[in-house]
């Protein structure tokens, strides 16, 4: 859709608004995990306002529909980012993104996959594993990139 290349491109998110490769898959697992979170914050939220309210009976009626609405939005929201945690964990144990999955449902040959280690996706110092910053992939093996740069354009020359 982006009408660019990715490297290692998993898929395309429209709520990103980007394509999903090596560059930013940490950060949609990121994601994927605090949506999670919140919906099962919000479901535990709703069990213990309900259990201590009888069930919502003792609140007035805008209470109560906004704590169904509140219960409502948490198990959607459950259900469709455990999802998409789910496929970016299979991406990541098998080495097949999620468009190549789609191919090889269909019959399609893919390329082998090769299952990552995660300090190639989070990064090397595991302290920042929960945040969302840049993962450094400066010293990431050439097979992760699918390319190598040629020794001539990474040693350093002399000024004339």
């Amino acid at each position: 859709r982006c009408r660019r290349c990715v490297v290692r491109m998993d898929h395309h998110c429209p709520y990103m608004n980007n394509c999903i490769g090596v560059g930013n898959q940490k950060h949609m697992i990121l994601f994927l995990i605090y949506c999670v979170a919140q919906a099962v914050y919000a479901l535990l939220l709703c069990l213990y306002y309900g259990f201590r309210s009888f069930g919502f009976v003792t609140y007035a009626p805008p209470r109560r529909i906004v704590a169904l609405f509140l219960a409502m939005d948490g198990i959607v929201t459950l259900g469709f980012t455990g999802t998409m945690l789910h496929r970016q964990y299979v991406s990541l144990t098998t080495g097949i993104g999620t468009i190549d999955r789609l191919k090889q449902a269909k019959g399609k040959r893919i390329a082998g996959g090769m299952p990552r280690p995660l300090t190639l996706v989070f990064g090397s110092n595991f302290l920042l594993w929960p945040f969302p910053f840049d993962p450094d992939l400066d010293d990431a093996p050439d097979w992760l990139f699918g390319y190598r740069v040629p020794a001539h354009l990474t040693t350093p020359t002399t000024p004339l």
